[in-house]
């Protein structure tokens, strides 16, 4: 099986929103969260973690910025399209304007697959 990673993307004006759920709704949003990587078993490798803070380095420098990825998690699936439809009820779609970018983890030239 081929590994993939998923990148859970919103606006970040969705992330704050979700940060300031009320208690029972967070509850609920987690209970939902838990039961679908439940139903991953065996295909969740990495069940990842929410993200926060972001350095941006290039050769000059390291400044603070910000993106609209929220979190990051790592399947495996015996295809692109599987693995993909993995995702399709997340309760990530839960926050407005969100999306989940899935893509194969290649390995590199010269390692074991």
């Amino acid at each position: 099986m081929k590994k993939y990673l998923a990148l859970f993307m919103a606006p970040q004006t969705s992330f704050d929103k979700a940060l300031k759920m009320p208690k029972d709704e967070l509850a609920t949003w987690n209970t939902q969260w838990q039961a679908w990587m439940q139903k991953l078993g065996s295909s969740s490798v990495d069940m990842g973690a929410p993200l926060a803070r972001v350095k941006t380095v290039t050769q000059n420098s390291i400044t603070d910025s910000r993106n609209n990825i929220g979190a990051y998690m790592i399947v495996q699936a015996d295809s692109h399209d599987e693995a993909a439809k993995l995702f399709s009820d997340s309760p990530h779609f839960m926050l407005e304007g969100g999306s989940i970018e899935v893509m194969e983890a290649v390995p590199m030239p010269g390692t074991q697959a």
